[in-house]
């Protein structure tokens, strides 16, 4: 049985080959899918404690002129909202994206910067419009002279120490599943196919999934080995298939260590030069800084590349946030003005700054609003 990856110029193209039975295509009842997610999600949350504040109607303004504030637009699931209770949490938002009939999900760390226009636009030009299903930052990739791939698995077990509740964890190195993953705190994206296998996923395998709760405490390996078992293979930030090589297999891709080792791991090896390449070539690269790769020392003027390009950075703290979107706010500041004072000398007419916005809402879903555009309607 083989299921066809996401084609991304090409690179997505071959077949991604099971080697033992899939279980149930988790798509041949899709219409049943919101329905079936909504009870899964009483295994997290009851009614009670289930709140979503979506309080527009159709005759609101857009969002920025309605008085609300973020909190009026939170889901709140009764989950463990501990360290190691993440993959439990973000499980149960998939299922509830799912549940309320999301066609896309992005997962993002509370300690990522970002620009949702230019983000949105990325995803847009480099996912949504090429059919990628699951896009993030390879991450756990190292190079390396040990073996003919080049490279090498370099998964950290210590990395929780220190920061989960329950005391004997930190000191337990994870002994959880280890696939080919994207890197959970840069963010990773999902399509409404990718979620959909994840409900699947769970409704099959919940018992077993709360018996190694405490086991599988990485959220992005748990999520990459629940998407990796339904069919799915992760794009990188820059496009590149990296692990879609012939010969791979279900059972190769869920231990990424033994992976670069093995006989595909040469052509594997060529994908990550080649990403490796674009990184630096392109910006998209989620460690770059103007001081360097050192992302664990940002200072508000440090816009790298990665955000410029793609609209995200990781590793910002709470306070340098603050800092760095007024540093924004001035160097756009600055570059209208150099704008204006340069349309000024050519006798150019450019729009007023308070021009009002003429962009017409209408009504979609239960209250909400969203501009009209000839394009399909989605939800993210």
């Amino acid at each position: 049985v083989a299921a066809t990856t996401a084609d991304v110029n090409g690179a997505g193209a071959t077949s991604f080959e099971f080697d033992f039975q899939p279980m149930d295509d988790p798509f041949a009842q899709a219409d049943d899918n919101p329905r079936r997610a909504s009870q899964l999600l009483e295994n997290y949350a009851s009614d009670e404690t289930v709140v979503y504040k979506e309080q527009q109607t159709a005759n609101d303004t857009p969002l920025t002129r309605t008085g609300l504030t973020p909190a009026d637009h939170v889901v709140k699931l009764d989950v463990d909202d501990t360290y190691e209770g993440l993959p439990s949490k973000v499980v149960a938002a998939i299922l509830w994206g799912t549940a309320n009939d999301y066609d896309y999900f992005f997962k993002v760390d509370s300690d990522v910067f970002m620009m949702p226009t230019k983000f949105m636009a990325f995803l847009k030009r480099n996912a949504i419009d090429k059919g990628v299903d699951w896009m993030g930052s390879e991450n756990k990739m190292r190079e390396t002279d040990e073996n003919p791939s080049g490279w090498k698995c370099s998964l950290s077990r210590v990395w929780h120490y220190g920061k989960c509740s329950r005391p004997e964890l930190n000191s337990m190195p994870y002994e959880g599943v280890n696939p080919i993953s994207v890197d959970g705190g840069h963010g990773y994206f999902l399509s409404k196919r990718a979620m959909r296998g994840v409900t699947e996923y769970v409704d099959a395998m919940y018992d077993l999934m709360e018996k190694n709760k405490y086991v599988n405490i990485y959220e992005d390996q748990m999520v990459s080995h629940i998407l990796i078992n339904q069919g799915f293979l992760p794009v990188d930030f820059t496009g590149i298939a990296v692990f879609n090589v012939p010969g791979i297999t279900q059972l190769a891709a869920q231990n990424s260590c033994t992976l670069m080792t093995g006989p595909i791991g040469p052509a594997v090896g060529e994908n990550l030069n080649k990403m490796a390449h674009l990184r630096m070539s392109t910006g998209i690269n989620m460690y770059e800084t103007i001081f360097g790769f050192t992302p664990m020392s940002i200072d508000e003027s440090m816009l790298p590349r990665s955000l410029l390009e793609v609209g995200i950075q990781p590793y910002v703290t709470p306070q340098s946030m603050l800092l760095k979107f007024g540093y924004w706010q001035r160097r756009m500041e600055n570059e209208a003005d150099s704008m204006r004072n340069e349309a000024e000398e050519l006798g150019v007419k450019l729009p007023a700054d308070d021009a009002e916005d003429t962009t017409t809402y209408e009504a979609k879903g239960e209250g909400g609003t969203e501009p009209v555009s000839p394009a399909a309607e989605t939800k993210a």
